[in-house]
């Protein structure tokens, strides 16, 4: 139940909340898939409580307040160019981070901190025990990208400690 309303304010609060929703239930479908044996009738019934909670505050939330616009509306207006220009962005802003984070010696560790996050990614991102994080970085980026506006590093702050733990992954 708790895990449930914890979902509701995330999807309240965050622009990308219902991505965490789906990749939370995307992430527990794959774990029920993999591990058939140990998940009775009662098990994933107990596994879908949170989202039915979730769905159950959602529909009380609007129908008691308006709910919130949507930003889904303006993705229909984003082009080609402004994705690819938004692609720009938020390499530089998450550059930037990683620049911050690698002061006073940056030049030289930045492209190195790039190359850990890389080979993190790549060794361990796609791993079962990551996929699920993995894709939540990748779908952050996505709907960051494929929105007409940008936000500054405010809308990565969700994705940075995962950013950070892919570098340590790569300098293992």
């Amino acid at each position: 139940v708790w895990l449930g309303l914890a979902l509701f304010m995330v999807y309240e609060t965050r622009l990308n909340g219902l991505t965490v929703v789906v990749i939370m239930a995307a992430s527990q479908i794959l774990r029920i898939a993999r591990q058939p044996g140990q998940y009775g009738a009662r098990q994933v019934a107990a596994c879908c409580l949170p989202y039915v909670v979730f769905f159950i505050a959602r529909w009380l939330a609007e129908c008691t307040f308006m709910p919130a616009t949507s930003n889904l509306s303006d993705v229909g207006s984003v082009t080609v160019g402004k994705v690819l220009e938004n692609i720009g962005y938020y390499i530089g802003v998450t550059a930037q981070y990683l620049y911050r984070l690698s002061m006073p010696v940056s030049l030289v560790l930045l492209p190195l901190l790039f190359v850990l996050l890389a080979m993190g990614i790549y060794v361990k991102g796609f791993r079962w025990e990551n996929l699920h994080l993995t894709f939540f970085v990748l779908a952050t980026y996505f709907v960051l990208v494929i929105l007409p506006y940008v936000q500054g590093i405010r809308y990565l702050f969700n994705i940075l400690p995962f950013l950070m733990m892919y570098m340590a992954y790569g300098g293992i």
